[in-house]
């Protein structure tokens, strides 16, 4: 019995016994192996077969290992197709003829088409029919718009223009000369400035300086703000004064200076003076001296019409040899251009002009005859090249310029006097008036001068105000050109020295008389 179907019914028979208690089975004798199968042979190399054709080409002897095996011949070419029989040939067509009938009865048109057939047709022209109505008469048509040519373009000179070789559009309708002319924003023809078209809404055309330029705005009109002024939204023209323009309502020009009117009203400044808005005499205003002015008996002072003394000898004589007088107080000049020599030997302006905007102003650059500049550049005292000596010239002597008559600096050598002690002892002390400053001496006449501590001035800032003076002489330092001589003095001393021609000192005007005037 096979081993695997008496296990199974063992097993059957444990189960159908299960309730009994049998004895252990014998355990079964393994199999024996099988034995190892033999190896195959191995197979033979398959043989190669060639095709030679045949000499007479009618196919192919096939050789395979060496052995022929047979021969594979061509096939034979089949047979000719028969001719096919010709179609018989179509019938013709029948022609047939047109022409024009009319019908007797209706007048009615049209056209007969006869066949050979016998077919006959009649195609009768359709009636009229109704007629349209009118149409409505079309928009008159446009001219015509002629076309030319500017270089290699056609324009319609209707909106452009030909300028050169160079299409321009037309301004307000009209053509106008490119090389010249404009047109402006608001479409109007306007003449360049200076060979420059410029904006209108913001630029004008100065005329006088031949440039355009920046405009301002006076109430919404645009203006030229060296031709004009704007106040509380009121413009008002301006004048030229020499090279200085001015406000015609408030000032006014005499002999190429600015003043300011006195109450509305222009005056000779060589004749009046405005006092807080009065015109009046210009005494205190010493031009033509001796004219204006006298001589005390003892000839050691010079009194104006009211009897104040605005110079005193000092015993100096002038480079020529004459009695000179040297002025009282310094030099002041005012705002509208007045110049005067101070009745106060100390006065100095508080409110001076180029410190806080004053009214009045004592410091002024070499060969300055304005009085007003406060440039540090050597070219405006007078230049590269000024002169040796500027004492009397009118056109650089300030005292000369703005006085008058026998008015004058002095030379170095003439204020150097001062220190040499020249025709007389000339002591120096120090002393307060109404500012503090030097006083000189002689003892022989009896005489004094006074100059007080004004201090100097660079641009427009100030120097050793209250401790220091500093008085102008018309002499130019001929090594240094770039300086010119000046008295320096303080509380403990005098100094003669030189410095640059643009720095702001005071100026002590002299009166030299080749004769003595007359008497009121």
């Amino acid at each position: 019995m096979n081993k695997f179907k008496a296990l199974a019914l063992v097993g059957a028979l444990s189960m159908a016994f299960f309730a009994c208690s049998g004895s252990d089975g014998v355990d079964g004798i393994d199999g024996v192996a099988g034995a190892n199968g033999e190896n195959g042979k191995d197979g033979h190399d398959g043989v190669s077969c060639t095709m030679t054709p045949l000499k007479d080409s009618t196919g192919f002897k096939v050789v395979c290992g060496g052995d022929s095996v047979g021969v594979i011949i061509n096939g034979q070419n089949g047979t000719n197709g028969n001719d096919g029989e010709d179609g018989s040939n179509g019938e013709n067509g029948k022609s047939c003829t047109v022409k024009a009938v009319t019908n007797e009865e209706s007048g009615r048109q049209g056209a007969e088409i006869s066949c050979e057939d016998g077919s006959k047709q009649v195609l009768w022209n359709g009636l009229d029919g109704d007629p349209g109505l009118d149409g409505s008469q079309g928009p008159k048509g446009s001219d015509g718009v002629s076309m030319v040519i500017c270089g290699a373009a056609e324009y319609n000179p209707a909106e452009q223009f030909c300028y050169g070789i160079t299409l321009y559009n037309l301004c307000d309708k009209a053509a106008y000369e490119p090389a010249t002319h404009f047109c402006s924003s608001d479409n109007k023809v306007l003449e360049k400035c200076d060979g420059e078209p410029y904006d209108i809404a913001k630029e004008l055309c100065d005329e006088a300086l031949g440039k355009v330029i920046t405009a301002k705005k006076c109430n919404g009109v645009l203006y030229n703000p060296r031709l004009q002024v704007c106040d509380n939204d009121e413009l008002t023209d301006l004048a030229s004064c020499d090279t200085e323009q001015y406000n015609i309502g408030t000032q006014f020009c005499h002999e190429n200076q600015v003043y300011d009117l006195c109450g509305l009203e222009s005056y000779d400044p060589d004749e009046k003076e405005c006092v807080n808005g009065t015109i009046e005499d210009a005494y205190n205003i010493v031009y033509g001296l001796e004219k204006k002015a006298k001589l005390t008996s003892d000839e050691l002072y010079v009194v104006d019409k009211n009897g104040d003394t605005i110079a005193v000898d000092m015993g100096i004589t002038s480079e020529k040899g004459n009695k000179l007088y040297i002025a009282t107080g310094n030099l002041i000049v005012t705002q509208g251009g007045f110049a005067y020599i101070s009745k106060d030997p100390g006065y100095i302006p508080n409110d001076r002009w180029y410190k806080a905007g004053g009214g009045e102003w004592d410091l002024f650059g070499w060969a300055d005859t304005s009085g007003r500049k406060t440039s540090t550049s050597l070219s405006d005292y007078p230049g590269s090249a000024p002169p040796t000596n500027i004492s009397g010239r009118v056109e650089y002597d300030i005292a000369k310029y703005k006085l008058g008559g026998n008015w004058r600096l002095p030379t170095g050598d003439e204020l150097k006097n001062l220190i040499d002690g020249n025709n007389g002892e000339i002591s120096s002390v120090t002393h307060t008036k109404t500012n503090p400053g030097r006083l000189w001496k002689n003892s022989e006449l009896g005489t004094e001068l006074f100059i007080p501590f004004a201090g100097n001035r660079n641009g427009a800032t100030l120097y050793d105000v209250g401790s220091r003076g500093f008085v102008w002489s018309g002499s130019l330092n001929t090594s240094y050109t770039d300086f010119a001589y000046r008295l320096d003095f303080y509380a403990s001393g005098t100094v003669w020295n030189y410095n640059y021609r643009y720095t702001g000192r005071s100026v002590r005007p002299v009166l030299e008389f080749t004769s003595l005037p007359c008497f009121f």
